[in-house]
């Protein structure tokens, strides 16, 4: 009699138990993956600003080049952008900066 006493105790906090288990455990998948999706996100984000930042400074400095301002480039930018060259489709190099270098062959 004991015996089914105890039984009719631990059968619904079992039941309750796993039940619960498996909640926390879906509970927690859902808010690591909002997690991992703000995550992606902001780095999605800070990609697509360096990208246009980087797109912008070499649109700039391309311009400044192509004008022939090798001289005002070099004094106006102090390393932001090293052994940068201006070259024509044709594969001739008009400028370089900060200083001039062969131009290199390429070798397959």
């Amino acid at each position: 009699m004991f015996l089914y006493f105890v039984l009719s105790a631990l059968i619904p906090i079992l039941f309750l138990a796993v039940l619960y288990f498996e909640e926390i455990g879906r509970l927690l998948d859902k808010q690591v993956y909002a997690q991992l999706g703000n995550a992606a996100t902001s780095y999605r984000t800070s990609l697509y600003e360096r990208l246009l930042l980087v797109d912008e400074l070499l649109r700039n400095s391309a311009s400044e080049l192509g004008g022939d301002k090798a001289s005002s480039l070099a004094k106006g930018k102090s390393r932001t952008l090293q052994n940068l060259g201006l070259m024509s489709p044709t594969g001739a190099h008009s400028a370089a900066w900060p200083w001039s270098f062969p131009r290199a062959k390429w070798c397959p």
